[in-house]
């Protein structure tokens, strides 16, 4: 239960982020599944301080793309409930 009360607080906090009206980004590779946009003028680089409007630590494993949906943002993470910090990846957790 504290892990689903974590995410929907990062989530929380996600969802009031400001933004502008700009083109949904509804799933991985984007709204075509090509990873193009139709937006113009974006940033092409970024750095630590360069073209970043915020960012903010979020726990756990993040191994999922951003949605990107009006002005919010939705992510999503991977926190083990019985202690155990690593990371299985494969659809079931069986690949080594």
């Amino acid at each position: 239960m504290k892990q689903i009360v974590l995410i929907a607080s990062a989530a929380l906090f996600f969802l009031t982020a400001p933004g502008s009206k700009a083109e949904n980004w509804p799933c991985w590779r984007g709204p075509r599944g090509d990873g193009s946009s139709l937006e113009t003028s974006v940033p092409v680089r970024w750095s630590d301080t360069d073209n970043v409007l915020w960012k903010t630590a979020i726990s756990g494993k993040g191994h999922s793309s951003p949605i990107v949906w009006g002005d919010r943002i939705f992510v999503t993470t991977a926190i083990s409930g019985g202690g155990d910090e690593t990371f299985r990846s494969g659809l079931y957790g069986d690949v080594d």
